[in-house]
């Protein structure tokens, strides 16, 4: 199986005439997710001001005594939480383009030899570059002794 799975793997290696599209492709996809990432990079901003907003209005509420210690307590927490949450799903959000001839070239090293990477990693890495690969599974049918994608 091992020889068959890596004959298959031979057979979806990237051609070298398809090396400048993929790198244009993958290019292409980068922009366009990071330009989705930004703008909802833009919109968790504005609820962080909006948050950054509410816990400055709640202070003055309390330096001006229009509320008990106790309610300001509760909903200084409440807004600071909340307040981190938005601050943590913000964090990842956008990816710079600094990199990304070096990502491109990791990706082109990845498809111009899958059979060699496949049978340099232990099984778990196996699994992985078989399951991105053919994400529906392959089979083997031992009648045959052939593997069946």
């Amino acid at each position: 199986m091992h020889d068959k799975f890596v004959t298959i793997l031979n057979e979806v290696t990237l051609q070298e005439k398809y090396i400048k599209p993929f790198q244009l492709q993958l290019s292409k996809l980068f922009n366009a997710v990071n330009q989705e990432r930004e703008i909802n990079a833009q919109q968790f901003k504005i609820k962080l001001k909006e948050q950054e907003q509410k816990i400055e209005e709640l202070e003055e509420k309390f330096i001006e005594n229009k509320i008990k210690e106790e309610l300001y307590e509760k909903f200084a927490l409440k807004y600071k939480e909340q307040k981190a949450k938005i601050e943590e799903n913000l964090q990842p959000m956008v990816i710079t383009a600094s990199n990304l001839p070096e990502y491109i070239e990791f990706a082109i090293a990845r498809v111009l030899e899958p059979a060699s990477l496949w049978s340099s990693s232990n099984y778990s890495g196996k699994q992985k570059i078989q399951f991105r690969i053919f994400p529906e599974g392959i089979y083997y049918d031992k009648k045959n002794d052939q593997p069946r994608i």
